[in-house]
Order: structure tokens, then sequence, then C-alpha cells
């Protein structure tokens, strides 16, 4: 009678189904607290069990809704280790031998934590050469490294180190660069004192599960970008070979926040995969902020989910949960509001039968009272058995419980 009355109101049809509802979860709000609770819980809980930490459960719902994935390459797609290709002297170069090259990029690359200045250090130690000592060491920013070296500056970094320094290099230096970069491999330039000593070039090494975590993200219609600032050649490569499409290339640190903003301009939901502390700004500036390779200390930082490793196949999985919850969700309360309905419709029914069954006299009324009781109970079990066979059972799941409700006879459901 509530809900005749509300829909048949003044208001309009979206406010009167509203307060439909709320009347309906006052009425009887365990089963759409159970419908929403235990399917959270449970979600949340299997993400923890993996070694992923929701802050924000908002924002973990939101994932379902999200239409691009942006990854950070390195570090997500690539691993943190990085492979030894070549070195060569620069045309002119005043070194004698690439052994020399390699020593003078280990010193300046011996205080990083990059994974590009490890490969380096790796690669002079396996040849066992004598590497200096530097002093003064310094990161540049969207460049590389510097230092000092027998009281001359060493820089060594990416194409916008020659660039920012208007560094003269030779035309067969460039396009030997450029090849290197088409081939995927990353080209780093060795400058002393405004001289180009060589260049070195360094692989990516592609994670095993990367192509998988992609594909896996594009079967739900999820959008996939990369966002990098390695060369164009060199993130070209890998978004070929992983099937990505839209690719944001040579973005600097400081940039990433403003290119997360740009793929945000056509009102598209975006979730940023990086780390806590080098993609902090982009994280921060994405609607889902997924910081990889967490720890303890990252427990601070404002990110919605922290996940304990870098394997993508842990943020295919992620979404894919969220997409089954939320549908799993709108199919408990679908269940629960017609739950409701019906219990209120049932009762009523059921106090109407009861009435004209009285009116025959009370040994009539015991008999067709115990049949009707019957009815429920057998009803009940049919339909509980039919709905682990197939959803279209749920169609007479839910009269069985409003027949049991209003007969007190339950529903066994162990």
């Amino acid at each position: 009678v509530t809900g005749i009355s509300l829909i048949v109101g003044s208001a309009s049809i979206t406010d009167n189904v509203m307060r439909f509802t709320a009347v309906l979860l006052v009425v009887s709000p365990a089963a759409f607290s159970l419908a929403v609770g235990i399917i959270s819980q449970t979600v949340l809980g299997r993400l923890a069990g993996a070694g992923t930490l929701v802050k924000n459960r908002a924002a973990f719902e939101a994932l379902a809704d999200i239409d691009l994935v942006v990854f950070d390459k390195s570090g997500t797609l690539t691993t943190d280790e990085r492979t030894f290709v070549s070195a060569l002297l620069a045309h002119g170069s005043s070194l004698h031998s690439t052994e020399d090259l390699i020593a003078i990029a280990a010193a300046v690359e011996g205080p990083s934590q990059h994974s590009l200045g490890k490969a380096i250090v790796a690669e002079a130690a396996r040849r066992g050469l004598d590497v200096p000592n530097i002093i003064d060491f310094r990161t540049i920013p969207g460049q590389g490294v510097t230092g000092l070296l027998e009281n001359t500056t060493v820089i060594l970094g990416g194409p916008v180190l020659l660039t920012s320094r208007n560094i003269e290099i030779d035309v067969t230096d460039l396009v030997r660069a450029d090849t290197a970069n088409q081939n995927g491999n990353t080209v780093l330039f060795l400058v002393r004192e405004g001289e180009l000593l060589g260049t070195i070039e360094i692989a990516d090494v592609v994670r095993p599960t990367a192509k998988k975590a992609v594909f896996g993200l594009q079967l739900l219609r999820k959008r996939v970008a990369i966002l990098t600032a390695d060369a164009t050649g060199v993130a070209g490569k890998l978004a070929n070979e992983l099937e990505v499409t839209e690719l944001l290339a040579e973005v600097l640190p400081h940039q990433k926040a403003a290119a997360i903003e740009s793929l945000q301009a056509d009102s598209s939901q975006v979730a940023m995969v990086g780390n806590a502390r080098e993609d902090a700004l982009a994280l921060a500036a994405a609607d889902v902020s997924i910081a990889i390779d967490a720890t303890l200390e990252d427990l601070e930082t404002e990110n919605d989910i922290l996940v304990n490793g870098q394997d993508p196949i842990a943020v295919t999985n992620m979404v894919k949960l969220a997409v089954r919850a939320k549908k799993k969700t709108a199919q408990n309360i679908g269940v629960a509001f017609g739950v409701n309905v019906e219990e209120c419709v049932f009762s009523q029914l059921a106090q109407v039968v009861h009435r004209a069954v009285a009116a025959l006299g009370e040994r009539k009324h015991e008999y067709l009272e115990r049949r009707f009781n019957l009815a429920c109970r057998l009803f009940a079990s049919f339909s509980f058995i039919l709905l682990h066979l197939g959803r279209i059972a749920i169609v007479l799941y839910l009269p069985a419980l409003a027949l049991a409700a209003v007969s007190d006879i339950g529903v066994v459901t162990a």
C-alpha cells in the first residue's frame, strides 16, 4: 500500500522509486546489508590475501567503471633489471677504448639506484674494469646523473641531455642512436666538459605477464596506455609488442601529472599504475591511484590502493574483481528488493487466506492451514534446489522466501 501510494504520487518517478526503496530498507534492512556487505568484505579479504591493500573502498569500486588504465613503463610492464647491449665511442672521442667509456659511466652511475645505472655497473664488474672514484654525485631530473671526476664534470643521460646543454653530436652518432631506439634499446650519452665521449645501449626486459595483463584489461573493455620518459622508439617497440595503441613517451617526471590530466580532458576515468614515490604527482592526478611495489612507508601516502609487488597481472585481477563485485552486488540488491516486496505482498495475502479459511470452521481451518504450510515447505525446498542449478530459478526462490516467512517455517540454507 505504501509503495502504491508513493508511486502514484505527484513527485517524479525517480523520487517515488527512491522513497519506496527507503521504505523497504527500513522495513527489512538485513537483506540489503547482506547483499552489499558480504560481497565487499569477501573481495577486500581476497585482495588482502594476495598482497593488495585497499585504502579507499570507493576508489576500488570505481575501477569497475574506469575507462583507461595508464601504466608507468619502468617497473610495471618491464622489470627493474636491464641488460647491457653495447658501448660505442663517439666520432672524434678523446677516449682510447670502449672499456674506458664503460668505466667512467660506471663511476658516474655508482651511487645511483636506477636500473640503467645498475646494468652499467654490473657490466663493468663483469669485465673486471678499474672504476675510478667520483665525487659530488647529483641527479639531474629528467636528464641523468652527474659528478666530478678528476676535477672535470661528467654527465650521463638521455637525449634531453644533449638538447638542453647544446652538446654537439656527429650525424653518424645521431643515426646510430636513432637506430638503437628503433630497435627498442635505451641510449645513454656520456659527456665530459661539453664533449660527447660515447654512447651506451641498454635493453629493457619485458615482464612475462605483461602481455597477459594488458590483454586481460582489454577483454574487460578497458583502454590501456603506457607513460614513460623513455624515447618514443624505445617505448614504441614495447607498445607494439604488447599491442597497446595509446603511448605517451618522452614525458619527464614533472610532466606526468599534466599528461594524466590531458587524458581526462574527454571525461575519461583514468587509473594510474606507478611507483608511490617516483610517480607521486601522476598518481595524485588520476581518478584511481594504484601504487605498485609498495612498502610500509607508503602507507602514509594518499594512494587509493597499494600493491605489494610489481606484477601487472595483479592490476588486471583487481579490475576483474571490481567488475564482478559490481555485478554481483547489483544482483544481490535486486534479490533483496524482490524478497522485501514479495514478503510484503505475501504477508497481506496470507492474512486474507487465513481469514477466509477461518470462516469455514475450526476443523477445516486447521486442516487447510497444515496443507498451506506443507505447500510452502515443498515450494521453498524445490526452489532452493533449482536456485543452485540455474539463474532462472531465482524467480521461484523469491516467492519461496516470502511464503516461508509468512508461514513461519524458515528456509534452511546451510
